[in-house]
């Protein structure tokens, strides 16, 4: 095209042209700046967005279904509580649509239904209507909606109560086997049911770690005792026959790969000592008089050692530990040296882990968890420690999942599906928000959860045995730092138990799951018209997840703000962009001659235009290309980039809380299309006033005052 030609010609850096050159590089730089921040920013609050909102969904649904108080005010709601065959009590949603029954009133049996009550609504039949199975029939009837489904849910309040046990460091040099503590942590908190075939959870559950593990057997052999969780001497240990069952479980859900010694040492059996070595280690010492040796995995970490026994208040002396067929030598600073006795325990204290294999043969006969069997190959200084090494001052390193989590006493898929596991020992499982494991809790700590019976005279206080099985994320939820998921039983056991006046509308509904977030509106509007039909719309409220009441306010200032930043992007554009207009009118005044020429040749004004038009779109279209590059590599390395930060300003500089453990870098192809869109328009609206300057250059007056 011959207009492009020229503008592209006009645009290669020239001498005689320097000032346009230069002008045309800060244009171009200053464009693919503004790209390059549109891009990012609107990659990463694009990115935390859409995590935000499937973290919300897999908690709830992309749309919801619950009842209006015309629901609970009606007929089909209230005739429960009046009805033999109802055992005269109100049913959730879900025992409404298992009931064979639409009216279970018997006129004969059951106390004459009161006069206030409102009237049965009926079907064209004369048979009261269903209102609970005819929502179900309105979202079985939607069409070319993939993965759509419908499930009940309640959500509860109740007390959660959680008895905390932990392994303490070595604070004291007569600790041989380590001391626990105790605590415990309580909360008020909502009770939501666990839904096992929902596709977007995993995007919430935080994965299984080593300390959870550790835990897990920790606790494995004791009970849940709810009545004493407070008193240690209360608490039911399990026979042998049914550790080594649990045991055995526990190993074919998971295989261990890597030990580590317990924060109070691995006191190493003399029989697995090397004949020869020599071992730089750290002596503890009480009245002058050596108790325990503490050796080091790495020599290295002696001094570390030391330090942090001194930290304690402990006396210390550094030296070297040789060991020589059986006898055992210390050797201290001053190269005296001393044959120690075979009662000075030695204690191998590292952090870092060594490889292990499990004896299955310890299964069948250990009575507690300590006496399970690992052969080991353990390397310390130079030297190995090998052979076969009871658990006991020891913890899980590493470990791998095994293929067959059936018995997996923690969360779990299974055929598809995710199982939140209860046993008769532990109770039941229940999903944790991930503030409770950073207040301390680990998979396997058991509790209670405490809710309030009505009886004829007063609340009893009634416990529920729970144990916690799995950590998620709820993201910005408002009340996710509160909520627990728990199976359904569970939360209908608690619900029912209040008074149902107390129960509000959105304690119990239908959640209704489908795989595309943008059919919400789509769904909904379907939902709305069926129920119209149906006559039952009073009954029904449909709600997106951009209209739930804990969630409207932050979608609805999350659009705002993406709006907001939208119209500031456009802002900032057109002021990077005017640099353009600058550049073409300079460029304009240099090119009056070519102008005159190109005039006088027959060019016309709609070509001249075009020139300076391209001219200013070339510009916009080059450093958009730059800023789109520059934005890719920097989110492509944008955590690299967020770590640096974090590390000059000495604390971290998006909480793990609302943005997660990483920030999103995928590239938003919404934000790329809106800035090569609005850049390249921008840039060609630049230039249309140098192109009305040069289109009223007049050839004859141009070329006579250049002397042609």
């Amino acid at each position: 095209m011959f207009e492009f030609s020229v503008a592209c010609k006009y645009l290669i850096p020239r001498r005689r042209q320097l000032s346009v050159s230069i002008i045309s590089l800060v244009s171009i730089l200053v464009i693919s700046l503004v790209v390059w921040l549109i891009v990012v920013f609107f990659s990463v609050t694009d990115g935390l967005e859409k995590n935000w909102v499937q973290k919300l969904t897999a908690l709830t649904a992309p749309v919801r279904i619950t009842p209006t108080p015309a629901y609970y005010n009606s007929y089909y709601y209230q005739i429960d509580s009046i009805s033999e065959s109802s055992d005269y009590s109100l049913k959730t949603i879900q025992e409404k649509n298992e009931s064979e029954l639409s009216d279970p009133y018997e006129s004969e049996y059951d106390q004459e239904v009161p006069d206030f009550w409102p009237l049965p609504d009926l079907n064209a039949e004369g048979q009261l209507k269903d209102l609970v199975q005819l929502a179900y029939t309105s979202v079985n009837e939607i069409k070319n909606v993939k993965g759509l489904k419908a499930q009940s849910f309640e959500l509860t309040a109740s007390h959660i109560h959680l008895h905390l046990q932990r392994k303490a460091p070595l604070t004291h040099p007569t600790n041989f086997y380590g001391t626990s503590t105790q605590s415990s942590l309580s909360y008020p908190a909502y009770i939501g049911n666990f839904v096992n075939d929902n596709p977007s959870l995993k995007q919430t559950l935080l994965p299984l770690r080593a300390e959870d593990l550790n835990n897990y057997l920790n606790t494995l052999e004791w009970a849940n005792d709810p009545q004493h969780q407070e008193q240690e001497q209360s608490k039911k240990l399990l026979k042998p026959h049914t550790i080594q069952e649990r045991l055995s479980d526990f190993f074919q859900a998971v295989k261990i790969t890597q030990l580590k010694t317990a924060s109070f040492g691995w006191t190493i059996p003399q029989h697995l000592l090397p004949l020869k070595a020599t071992w730089k280690a750290c002596a503890l010492l009480k009245d002058q008089k050596i108790i325990r040796i503490i050796v080091p995995l790495e020599g290295k970490d002696n001094p570390k050692l030391a330090n942090y026994f001194e930290n304690q208040n402990l006396s210390v002396a550094l030296g070297l530990l040789t060991i020589n067929e059986g006898q055992i030598f210390w050797t201290d600073p001053s190269h005296s040296s001393d044959l120690l006795s075979a009662n000075i325990p030695l204690t191998l204290l590292t952090t870092s882990g060594f490889s292990a294999e499990l004896d299955k043969e310890s299964l069948t006969s250990a009575k507690r968890v300590e006496e399970i069997a690992f052969q080991v190959n353990i390397p310390v200084q130079g030297s190995f420690i090998q052979g076969l090494i009871p658990y006991r001052g020891l913890e899980i390193a590493n470990f791998q999942l095994l293929d067959d989590q059936n018995v997996s006493p923690w969360i779990h898929q299974s055929e598809g599906n995710y199982i939140l596991p209860h046993n008769n020992y532990q109770g039941e499982g229940i999903l944790l928000p991930k503030s409770f494991r950073e207040a301390g809790v680990l998979i396997g700590d058991m509790g209670t959860l405490v809710y309030y019976s009505p009886t004829a005279s007063i609340l009893q206080e009634q416990f529920i045995p729970v144990y916690t099985a799995g950590f998620y994320d709820p993201g910005i939820i408002p009340i996710g730092g509160k909520f627990i998921l728990a199976n359904q039983n569970v939360v209908s056991l608690i619900r029912s138990s209040y008074q149902q006046e107390d129960k509000t509308a959105s304690s119990n509904g239908i959640n209704i799951q489908f795989d595309n977030l943008d059919q919400a509106n789509l769904v909904k509007t379907h939902l709305i018209e069926a129920f119209k039909n149906k006559g039952i719309n009073r009954y029904w409220d449909v709600q997106t997840y951009r209209e739930y009441d804990f969630t409207k306010e932050i979608m609805q200032e999350l659009q705002s703000q993406k709006y907001l930043f939208m119209l500031i992007a456009i802002v900032i554009i057109l002021v990077a962009c005017s640099n353009i207009i600058s550049m073409l009118i300079i460029l304009v005044n240099d090119k009056k001659h070519e102008i005159g020429i190109l005039r006088a040749m027959g060019a016309t004004s709609k070509s001249i235009c075009l020139i300076f038009g391209f001219a200013g779109a070339a510009i916009g279209i080059f450093g958009s290309v730059l800023g789109i590059t520059l934005a890719i590599f920097t989110l492509a390395h944008i955590n690299t980039l967020v770590r640096l930060l974090s590390l000059m300003q000495g604390h971290e500089m998006f909480s793990s809380n609302l943005y997660g453990h990483a920030l999103p870098s995928e590239l938003s192809y919404e934000a790329l299309l809106f800035v090569l869109f609005s850049t390249i328009l921008i840039s060609l609206l630049a230039g249309i006033v140098p192109a009305v300057k040069a289109c009223l250059v007049r050839p004859s007056t141009t070329l006579r005052s250049s002397g042609g």
